[in-house]
């Protein structure tokens, strides 16, 4: 399909290029803290209670999780619209 459309692409390439790149950076971070998750939860569910700083490391890591993936997945939908919108 992109191939089809690539010829009226133009100069805004770089824009696909870039938008693919970011919404690709964004979706796997969005996956990532439900793996921070589930080390959380594994030791509750061994009857251990993991200390602050492990505790305290993984929500971190949450949150610059879904951080990098608003900026990236919104920033990454921009890229894809200008592109979208200067090809038509």
């Amino acid at each position: 399909m992109i191939s089809s459309v690539a010829p009226y692409i133009g100069k805004y390439k770089k824009y696909t290029v870039i938008a693919s790149f970011l919404t690709t950076l964004g979706i796997v971070a969005s996956v990532v803290p439900y793996f921070f998750l589930y080390q959380l939860i594994v030791p509750l569910t061994q009857h251990q209670l993991p200390d602050f700083k492990f505790i305290a490391i993984r929500v971190a890591l949450i949150f610059v999780c879904e951080a990098v993936y608003a900026i990236a997945y919104s920033r990454g939908l921009a890229f894809s619209h200008i592109s979208a919108y200067n090809t038509l």
